[in-house]
């Protein structure tokens, strides 16, 4: 065939495989997908919130339940990353340590789903006292939401350190995340799953979420074997650890500690030419990445490898350096920190109240449910669109502004400011697309204040125990207050 037929494929086949220094449209599918099987199963769960307050326990406060055993583990499993993670990665290697982790959650999470409908959330036990049937299903959900919580700081930290244009890797992923809600809406209307659904229509539901966890673990293999950027972002992070251990056993060389390219670039890029300005600025047509890495990367590498007068000094202080350098680290972005706790505080501790909002509808609970996550997903995407926030202390602002829509929420189920199902609903997807932007921008925005891939790690892990720490204080708050209304009423 003529040459111009096959060229277009070409093409496209060597922009999604081929070696280029941002992530592409295969990083972006898998990352995406990925993100979908982080939260798919507890989403899930929790959009099932008629089934299981209605139907099953005939118990308003079991959303809350549920919710508390999806979301409490998720602070003891981001501190137990905090400490552990960066040790784990140094001595068993990046490439190992994401792998089996991935193994570990995807598989585990895609069994409990499984699980849960021919067990305890199986219709057919809804003539169970609640006492037998209750802990079964608590313990299979946390068990699952601490699974969950571990690989959301995994993969976020993944992200956090794969390099993107503009932040849209970090995007994709909160999309991915967020946008599981989508997929479990879509799932329930064409499975039927409604209010009282069949034993066949739930099995359809959860086994359906099992499936696309399995479905995630697939699209990490693939990542992990086609994708380059993966790839090189990998093995320099591996590179970066090989230094640590060689500080701790002696000093390196001078010649290693001012390498302005990592190893794995040199060897995977060095002998391919750019034929097109997709990469650096700086670089022209005809330079090869290797010498693109040079001139655009110096900076990127961990602020532990810079010349600080001699090897042995690095070795001698690196553990100083490294303690200093964390709080360092969390000193630069402590403001989208606590934009992070301030918005995931109020979208979560309004969550339980799905249930208590004055209405005679016992579809509104779930209809608010997918309202917030349909508006989240579409917030997210706005921060592509719209004008980047480069400035931590506005959105520190819009996270505070945020909380006080709290207010107009509770003077409804309070009673005192009475609004119909459709405009609790828009005020629930406009408080709702506020989170999924602030939120998005926040991360997309911290880790660009610093440098070096551990370091970008840190930060994903700051922002991760602020997300988890948010979750525990506004379920916790919301139990209290929400007990204190059945008190008020009763």
């Amino acid at each position: 065939p003529p040459p111009g037929l096959l060229q277009t494929p070409m093409a496209m086949i060597g922009k999604i495989f081929g070696p280029r220094k941002f992530t592409g449209p295969l990083e972006h599918a898998c990352v995406f997908m990925i993100a979908v099987g982080v939260s798919i199963g507890f989403t899930c769960v929790l959009a099932a919130v008629n089934y299981f307050s209605i139907t099953l326990f005939n118990d308003r406060k079991e959303f809350l339940y549920l919710c508390l055993a999806v979301y409490l583990p998720s602070l003891p499993a981001v501190m137990f990353q905090l400490k552990y993670d960066r040790m784990l990665d140094r001595w068993v290697g990046s490439r190992n340590s994401f792998g089996f982790r991935a193994a570990v959650y995807y598989i585990s999470m895609g069994l409990i789903m499984i699980y849960l409908p021919i067990g305890p959330a199986s219709p057919e036990v809804r003539e169970e006292p609640t006492w037998y049937r209750q802990p079964p299903l608590l313990i299979g959900v946390t068990i699952l939401g601490t699974f969950s919580a571990f690989s959301y700081g995994t993969f976020f930290q993944l992200v956090s350190f794969l390099p993107s244009r503009n932040g849209t890797c970090t995007a994709v992923f909160s999309m991915g995340y967020q946008g599981a809600g989508i997929i479990a809406l879509i799932l329930a209307l064409l499975i039927g799953f409604r209010t009282k659904p069949s034993d066949l229509q739930v099995k359809a539901f959860f086994w359906a979420a099992g499936a696309l966890e399995f479905l995630a673990g697939i699209a990490y293999l693939v990542l992990a074997q086609w994708s380059t950027v993966f790839n090189v972002a990998i093995d320099d992070r591996d590179y970066e650890a090989s230094e640590y251990r060689s500080m701790q056993s002696g000093s390196p060389s001078m010649d290693r500690i001012m390498t302005p390219v990592m190893a794995s670039k040199r060897k995977q890029m060095g002998s391919l030419e750019i034929k097109s300005p997709v990469v650096p600025t700086k670089a022209s047509e005809g330079t090869t990445l290797l010498e693109a890495y040079e001139l655009e990367e110096r900076d990127t590498r961990s602020d532990i490898f810079i010349h600080t007068g001699s090897g042995s000094n690095i070795v001698e202080n690196y553990p100083k350096l490294e303690e200093d350098n964390d709080w360092n680290t969390f000193t630069q972005v402590a403001p989208c920190v606590l934009s992070i706790f301030l918005n995931i505080f109020a979208s979560v501790f309004l969550l339980p109240f799905y249930t208590f909002f004055q209405t005679n509808s016992p579809k509104l609970p779930q209809a608010l449910f997918f309202t917030k996550l349909l508006s989240d997903t579409i917030g997210r995407p706005m921060t592509l669109l719209l004008p980047k926030i480069m400035d931590q202390k506005v959105l520190l602002a819009l996270s505070g502004l945020r909380i006080c829509f709290l207010a107009i929420f509770l003077a409804n189920i309070l009673g005192c400011m009475p609004l119909g199902n459709t405009e609790v609903i828009f005020l629930v997807g406009i408080f709702s697309a506020g989170s999924g932007f602030i939120g998005t921008s926040a991360y997309q925005l911290a880790p660009s204040l610093v440098t070096g891939s551990f370091n970008k790690s840190q930060v994903a892990n700051m922002l991760n125990f602020a997300f988890h720490l948010a979750v525990a204080v506004a379920l916790l708050t919301s139990a209290v207050l929400t007990h204190l209304l059945d008190f008020i009423v009763h």
